[in-house]
């Protein structure tokens, strides 16, 4: 039922997004844009122990979501080349009805948006910075709160707008993010989004 729903869910989103096509009318791009976007994450982390809190999880068949959002601007520097600054997050909970491991990834992205000329596909880079925080309480093990250092990582991704021009935008994506966490880890962040832009 689930998968069903799932698939009747991006079903439902590529209509939309058609439909949008075809109705719009190219505009030019304006100088200031906001966009906001939302997707499943995959998280893969560099502590050890966060492995074997999920490890435990799956084991003992708790609930789990993993949701990643942005939510940021845009400046036109030329007709193909964008400036983006984005705030984005990762949130993963896992829970049963006592017990739970909750991490909260937190970054600021500043890069570049480039559009080579193939359709309305584009590619972004840019500099992170950020953190990740940790609500830990499972049996047998400890209740705490725990935050990672500040580190200094960057991001990939690839978008295909669904039209030209400007106005109202939806897309599609995929980006990774590598964030370093001090003591020799690093996490890398894998998010499939949904972006919704006004430019």
């Amino acid at each position: 039922m689930k998968v069903l729903n799932r698939r009747n869910f991006i079903i439902a989103i590529i209509l939309l997004c058609s439909t949008l096509a075809f109705a719009h009318e190219e505009k030019e791009r304006k100088f200031f844009g906001f966009q906001f976007a939302v997707g499943g994450t995959i998280p893969l982390y560099g502590d050890g122990a966060q492995w074997n809190n999920h490890a435990k999880m799956t084991d003992d068949r708790y609930a789990r979501i993993v949701i990643g959002s942005d939510v940021g601007f845009t400046l036109k520097l030329a007709e193909q080349l964008f400036f983006v600054f984005d705030f984005e997050t990762c949130s993963d909970f896992g829970w049963n009805s006592s017990y739970h491991s909750n991490s909260l990834d937190y970054a600021f992205a500043g890069g570049f948006q480039y559009y080579p000329g193939w359709g309305n596909l584009s590619f972004i880079l840019a500099y992170a910075i950020g953190g990740r925080s940790d609500f830990v309480k499972l049996p047998d093990e400890y209740s705490e709160i725990k935050s990672t250092k500040w580190g200094n990582g960057f991001k990939l991704a690839a978008e295909y707008d669904f039209f030209a021009g400007g106005g109202f935008i939806p897309a599609a994506g995929i980006s990774y993010r590598l964030m370093p966490r001090g003591y020799n880890n690093y996490d890398n962040i894998i998010n499939i989004y949904v972006r919704f832009a006004f430019r």
